[in-house]
């Protein structure tokens, strides 16, 4: 009985040095003078998130370019339009307003005058007649109904054609004093707008080139750092 106590400690010992041995050991450090792995490894990490980062904003600089060049060239294409559009009507503006002061304002003018010219002349030769009749009636025998049908008649001929005399002269003047200068006068002031509106497309298209270069030039710049950025880091 006095062995197995003795032999039971003697056991222990043993299985706690086995224990020692292959128990976990810390990692010796690293030398002076050599990189830590894991911090290569930590830092590689770091500058592939870095270049991809730079890589996508790269991308993204590139597209703007382009969606800036594109916006470009359609607000330019819309504002020529809209000039071209302008000019356009300027010019139907200033033909219309030729064409009344060389062909239509004369052409009506002349209209009303021979109108009126042949009123008067209708009007004198009714007065003519009707003296005519009141001398002939005065001078010879005739039945007095039948003479005065027939100088009823002529008074009322006469008295049309004066009628139609003065309402020609009232339209002559009229034509001539309010008709068609109020006709120049709104195709003058639609001319006008015509012009002053190709001015203002003249002025957007100039304002919009120079807001495009500015624009360009921006989108141009941020490709050009982006590209130097990942440069940097691929070096």
């Amino acid at each position: 009985m006095s062995r197995h106590p003795f032999a039971l400690a003697l056991s222990l010992g043993f299985l706690a040095l086995g224990c020692f041995s292959t128990g976990y050991e810390e990692p010796a450090p690293a030398p002076p003078g050599v990189p830590d792995v894991q911090d290569e490894d930590a830092d590689d990490g770091d500058d592939a998130k870095k270049l991809e980062e730079k890589r996508r904003e790269l991308e993204v600089a590139r597209l703007r370019l382009k969606l800036v060049e594109f916006d470009a060239e359609t607000e330019e294409f819309k504002a020529r339009l809209a000039l071209e559009h302008a000019r356009r009507d300027a010019d139907t503006a200033r033909r219309a307003h030729e064409h009344l002061t060389s062909t239509e304002a004369p052409h009506k003018i002349a209209e009303a005058r021979l109108r009126f010219d042949r009123a008067r002349y209708r009007a004198e030769e009714s007065e003519a007649e009707l003296v005519e009749l009141e001398r002939m009636y005065a001078e010879e025998e005739f039945a007095e109904i039948t003479k005065e049908l027939v100088l009823q008649r002529g008074r009322r001929q006469l008295e049309m054609a004066r009628r139609e005399l003065e309402l020609s002269e009232r339209r002559l003047a009229m034509l001539e004093a309010f008709e068609l200068p109020k006709e120049q006068t709104g195709l003058e002031q639609a001319l006008l707008k015509a012009r002053e509106a190709v001015e203002v497309a003249e002025r957007k298209v100039r304002h919009l080139d120079l807001e495009n270069a500015r624009e360009l030039l921006e989108a141009k710049n941020k490709v050009e750092s982006a590209e130097e950025e990942l440069e940097e880091l691929e070096s």
